[in-house]
């Protein structure tokens, strides 16, 4: 379906109209919404609650990454001297607000 508009012309994909309602359903979502979900990749209703109503128990093992060892027995090693740490996090929404929540961390465990 192609939108023709004042300034630019938007090409919209069809999604899968069996899944648009399956998670229409399943969400309480607008027909509108649920079809976005689908044209951005939501293949299932548990993938739209996940999505929509995030669990942290959802979140992948921190300790998956590599060299989080590491990383954690520097910064207690720090916590426990009192030095000082910098913490550099990228200027877009999701990246202050994960320097804030590091920022309140480390303060809460006494740095």
């Amino acid at each position: 379906m192609l939108i023709d508009g004042a300034r630019c012309r938007w090409s919209v994909e069809p999604a899968d109209p069996e899944l648009v309602r399956e998670i229409q359903r399943s969400a309480g979502l607008t027909e509108a919404a649920a079809a976005a979900l689908v044209r951005r990749g939501v293949g299932t209703p548990d993938e739209a609650r996940k999505l929509l109503k995030p669990d942290v128990r959802d979140l992948p093992d921190i300790r998956l990454l590599p060299d989080v060892d590491k990383l954690v027995a520097r910064v207690e090693l720090a916590l426990s001297r009192g030095e000082r740490m910098t913490v550099h996090g990228h200027d877009d929404a999701d990246g202050v607000t994960a320097s804030i929540a590091m920022v309140d961390a480390l303060k809460e465990l006494g740095g």
